[in-house]
């Protein structure tokens, strides 16, 4: 199996909320992460303000995702890690299939 088999691939949020960095999507460069809902209610913003929030900073988050291959929206869950120094928070996932 190969990442591309996969989709994996890291992405990098900003402190603004906004997908600075996409191994799996350049048009998702710019995208506010508080558009995008999560299970179980609220946005990917509030989970990472969440995980910020805990000892560990980082954690598991839920929800739906377009692939750059594809044109229907699938179920996709990744793992975040905030970076304190840079303010960002590194994660990457898999899709549900």
């Amino acid at each position: 199996m190969t990442d591309t088999d996969t989709k994996l691939y890291v992405f990098v949020i900003d402190a603004d909320d906004k997908v600075i960095a996409n191994g799996g999507s350049k048009d998702s460069i710019g995208k506010d992460v508080k558009d995008i809902k999560i299970d179980g209610g609220g946005t990917l913003a509030d989970r990472i303000d969440d995980i910020k929030k805990t000892p560990e900073e980082q954690g598991w988050v839920g929800y739906s995702w377009e692939p750059a291959d594809s044109d229907k929206t699938m179920s996709k869950h990744s793992y975040l890690i905030y970076n304190k120094k840079y303010d960002v928070v590194v994660g990457s996932g898999a899709y549900k299939q």
